[in-house]
């Protein structure tokens, strides 16, 4: 359970790179068509520029639709992990309670035990009586 939340974790830094690299490609296309754009020697470079900074735009759209996207997953996704181990940890506490009494009531039962016994072996050799504390 552990593994997977690291793996959302590196899987949102992945994405912000690959957010951040496209929004890069993106601002360099557009600073590179602004220097480019009044010279008429250069409108094919231009207009190739154009459709890199169109390409850079839809890249840039899925790059952050696909972060949105990831980002809203993990909200689930460690709500989920926090709900499973309350779970687990409140499974674990009542495992650890019931296993607890049931060895204490072994160990009432076999100092109840001794007792008798105890009380018997000297009630024997002493003349005292045995009194009941059980």
């Amino acid at each position: 359970m552990l593994s997977a939340v690291g793996d959302l974790c590196q899987n949102r830094a992945k994405s912000i790179v690959s957010l951040q690299t496209s929004r890069s490609i993106h601002a360099d296309r557009q600073a590179d068509y602004e220097r480019v754009k009044g010279d008429q020697r250069k409108a094919a470079k231009a207009a190739e520029l154009m459709r890199e900074i169109h390409e850079a735009e839809l890249q840039e759209a899925d790059s952050k639709r696909h972060y949105d996207d990831l980002v809203d997953s993990m909200a689930s996704e460690l709500n989920r992990f926090n709900e499973s181990r309350e779970h687990d940890y409140k499974t674990m506490m009542l495992s650890f309670a019931e296993s607890s009494r049931e060895y204490h009531a072994q160990i009432a039962q076999k100092w109840d035990e001794c007792y008798r016994q105890l009380a018997d072996e000297f009630a024997s050799t002493s003349g005292l009586e045995a009194r009941s504390v059980i």
